[in-house]
């Protein structure tokens, strides 16, 4: 088979190439090793880091988070915060390298389209040298941010648990009061002479009771199951 011209010039360059190739195959092969050898002395001169995640869910009273994720987030990165994990584990460190070293970084995992995030869970990632301390820093955050939780948690539980009792005796004044416009307008039904505009007004203010009672006892219901 004959070869074309284009064919025969692509076969001498390639050849050249080859050429070109094994004349500085030492060069090649030596700087691959250095390149090598540098890699391995990095990864030994670099400090190993273990890391462990966390995630997070706020908890609710009555439909509502009883802090915002965002809030809890920002809480975490603080002085304030880093500080008592500092003093809880007698770490020798300050909130400044905590901060620098990224030891606790916290993340949203947000849902939905991005006119419209909506925040599921938070979280926390734990970076440090040694591995025991990084348990021991991600247990003392979720430990602190339950305590604290559950604080804000148990006064949110009491304002609703008012509100609930309050309700309560909202809707047993108003069984009392439905139950004395029952009797007067049996009275007034049972009169020798009845007082028909009197009993028609008692009957509107019976009917509102009624109305006003269903209303407190849906609310009721509702916190009741909520919580």
């Amino acid at each position: 088979m004959l070869l074309s011209d284009s064919d025969i010039e692509d076969e001498i360059e390639l050849i050249d190439l080859l050429r070109v190739i094994w004349s500085r195959r030492v060069l090649i092969v030596f700087t691959t090793l250095i390149l090598m050898a540098g890699a391995g002395i990095v990864g030994q001169v670099l400090p190993k880091t273990y890391e462990t995640t966390a995630l997070i869910q706020i908890g609710r009273v009555w439909e509502k988070e009883i802090e915002s994720p965002y809030l809890t987030k920002e809480w975490i990165s603080s002085d304030s915060f880093l500080s008592q994990i500092i003093k809880k584990l007698g770490l020798n460190a300050t909130p400044d390298q905590m901060r620098k070293k990224k030891s606790i970084e916290a993340k949203i995992l947000e849902s939905g389209p991005s006119a419209n995030k909506i925040p599921l869970l938070l979280s926390v990632r734990v970076h440090d040298e040694i591995p025991q301390q990084t348990v021991d820093i991600a247990e003392a955050v979720a430990s602190l941010l339950i305590e604290t939780h559950q604080l804000r948690f148990e006064e949110r539980l009491h304002e609703y648990q008012v509100y609930a009792e309050g309700l309560s005796n909202d809707v047993s004044q108003i069984e009392n009061a439905i139950r004395e416009l029952e009797l007067l307008i049996k009275k007034q039904q049972l009169a020798p002479v009845v007082n028909a505009p009197s009993v028609i007004l008692l009957q509107s203010q019976l009917e509102q009771k009624n109305v006003q009672l269903i209303g407190f006892k849906r609310e009721l219901k509702n916190v009741q199951i909520n919580n």
